[in-house]
């Protein structure tokens, strides 16, 4: 989105990532009257602080679906838009912050399930403290997470990359950006302690709601930014649970998770 600079004021010199972040002032305007009848006769299942509904094959959170709806029946992209549709817990907010400073290149993450179960974990406690490991885990080995089952979003985006392999291209950096030192500079701006150490993510700073329960601070969405957690939280009969469903998945494909 083009900004427009002040009289007598320098425009910024570079990208500031979060700087328009929604600050809950704007009240919202969801279509739920409209789809109503059709959020109340989807599959529906309880998620530890989320009522879930099934929709075309994915666990939403039954506030998310009116949105889904309408953004999938009326949304016209721009030949120049970009869509992040990460996975949850799987670094969509490191996502919107490359996609941003990387002048919109294709980025999309990939993280082991096994991490992304721990990660949703500690961010659904900052909502529900006395939530269990164990009920996430289960929650999540049997589908009904938010946008899950994981593997089947894995899958849907390898199938369409191999069946429209020219939809997928990337945007390198052309040589005079590299010259210019634009790689360094979008590293340091999208580095983890330089995204959670910006004053808007900080302890304190006001953030969406999750469910039915206290409100969600901007600093839940930053916690360790390392791989491996998990096995501080897993015991071994969960890690072989959850590689041996997520081979069975993705077998044949030749996707797998190091």
């Amino acid at each position: 989105m083009a900004t427009t600079a002040a009289p007598n004021t320098p425009a910024p010199s570079g990208p500031i990532p979060f700087k328009d972040v929604d600050d809950g002032s704007v009240p919202e305007h969801t279509p739920k009257e409209e789809f109503g009848d059709l959020v109340e006769a989807l599959p529906r299942r309880q998620q530890s602080i989320l009522e879930l509904r099934l929709y075309q094959g994915f666990w939403l959170p039954e506030h998310w679906v009116p949105g889904t709806i309408v953004f999938q029946r009326r949304f016209s992209p721009r030949p120049d838009d970009v869509v992040l549709a990460s996975y949850p817990k799987c670094g969509t907010t490191w996502l919107k912050a490359l996609a941003f400073a990387a002048a919109a290149r294709t980025r999309r993450p990939r993280r082991d399930p096994k991490d992304m179960v721990v990660s949703l974990w500690h961010f659904l406690r900052r909502a529900k403290p006395d939530l269990s490991f164990a009920e996430t885990f289960e929650s999540a080995c049997d589908g009904p997470v938010a946008a899950g089952p994981v593997w089947d979003h894995v899958l849907s985006y390898w199938r369409a990359s191999v069946a429209r392999p020219d939809r997928f291209m990337g945007r390198p950096f052309s040589p005079a950006e590299e010259a210019a030192g634009d790689v360094a500079a979008v590293v340091e701006l999208c580095s983890f302690d330089g995204m959670k150490g910006l004053e808007v993510n900080m302890p304190g700073a006001g953030g969406g709601t999750a469910g039915r329960y206290r409100p969600m601070p901007r600093d839940a969405f930053f916690r360790k930014g390392v791989a491996g957690d998990w096995a501080n939280h897993m015991t071994p009969e969960m890690t072989a649970r959850l590689d041996g469903i997520v081979r069975e998945k993705l077998q044949g494909t030749g996707l797998a998770f190091a």
